[in-house]
Order: structure tokens, then sequence, then C-alpha cells
């Protein structure tokens, strides 16, 4: 689905509405992507973001290295991300379709905010795209008790392995759980969860 958005400047700029992880319109994760960004700030990107309000949006650039075919800055409705993987795809398929990246292209590379992203295309009406996740950087572990508190859960609901952050770019705590019946039960509590942020003791690239 191609749109039109019109920027601070009363310039306007197209932009695609793509489904990625599925064959239908309307179902899997859209996504917006801006084919051109090119000459667009930081604080206008961030602001059309909030504005089309999908859980993410995406700037095509130039890319500023020779073995990179674009550069990608991506944004969700109130930051901006170093890496993701379903905008990663959902560009990759509108580059190959705009023709920016040669249409019968089987690999290429992605400039991020965590470096070079490679994508494999495997050819066809609607390709089915690849991407090689950015190098995985151990952040800090957490007490399994205070995890267990912001789940909501007991701590017998967790399996041996120490709560730890991890990194591709977009960090995330990994809380393994021992069975579905408690991912079933387990809910955000937001007072824990600020305990557990004050806990961040390690600087770590991408951690907002």
């Amino acid at each position: 689905m191609m749109k039109t958005a019109i920027m601070p400047d009363s310039s306007t700029r197209t932009y695609r509405i793509v489904d990625v992880f599925t064959r239908h319109r309307r179902e899997g994760n859209p996504l917006a992507v801006f084919p051109d960004g090119e000459g667009l700030d930081t604080a206008t990107m961030q602001s059309v973001a909030g504005e089309l309000n999908l859980s993410e949006t995406v700037f095509i650039l130039p890319s500023t290295r020779p073995d990179c075919a674009a550069r990608l800055r991506i944004f969700t409705p109130t930051r901006e991300m170093q890496f993701a993987g379903h905008p990663t795809v959902g560009a990759s398929f509108v580059l190959l379709d705009e023709g920016i990246v040669p249409k019968d292209s089987e690999r290429f590379v992605l400039e991020e905010g965590v470096g070079p992203v490679p994508i494999r295309v495997e050819p066809g009406d609607r390709p089915l795209i690849w991407l090689t996740t950015p190098a995985i950087h151990d952040g800090p572990v957490f007490d399994r008790a205070l995890c267990a508190e912001v789940l909501c859960l007991d701590a017998a609901d967790l399996l041996t392995p120490t709560p730890q952050l991890l990194t591709a770019g977009n960090p995330a705590i990994f809380i393994a759980l021992k069975d579905a019946a408690a991912v079933d039960r387990a809910a955000l509590d937001a007072a824990g969860m600020r305990k557990l942020r004050g806990n961040w003791t390690k600087p770590l690239r991408g951690i907002p």
C-alpha cells in the first residue's frame, strides 16, 4: 500500500505500508517504510513515526559504508532502535520491490545502528527474506526472586538459568519459565520493573 506523508516543511514523501510475516494483506505485522528518507532530520523521523503509530517506521537512506546497499533508521512511536528484525525484513522487501536493490539480488547488506546486517533472499513473486542476526552481547544478570516479582510469579516458576540481559541492538531480559502455564500466568508489574531497571549497572550498547 502506497501513501503520502506531508513533512513539517510542507514537502511530501511517499511511504509504503507492508505486512511482514504473512502472504495476505492486512495480516502479519504491519510496518511503514519510507523509500527515500534522505534529508529528514531525527526529530522529523520521530514525529512521523509517532503520528503513524505503528510498531515501527523505517526510513531508507544512502549508506555511509561502501559494503552496504542502504542505511536503515528504525523508529517506534517513541524512540529510535539500533536494530530490529521485522523492520529489517520489511525494508528489504521494499528495497527489492522498488528496485533500489536489484530485484534479482540474492544477497546484500544493510547498514543499521548495530553495523552491517547481511540479507539473503530466496527469489519469487513474494521473496522469502532472511537476515543474519548481529552479534549478541551479554549484559548483567538479575536476581531470580526480583525477576519473578516483576512477572507476578513465584521464584519456583522460574527455571535454573540465571535471568540475564542480552542484546543484538534491541536489549531484552531473558527469564526462563518452567512451563506454558507459568507463561500464561505472567503479567508485568510496573513497580517491579522500575526496581529491576535500577539494578542495571553495566553499560551496554543499545540499552535505552
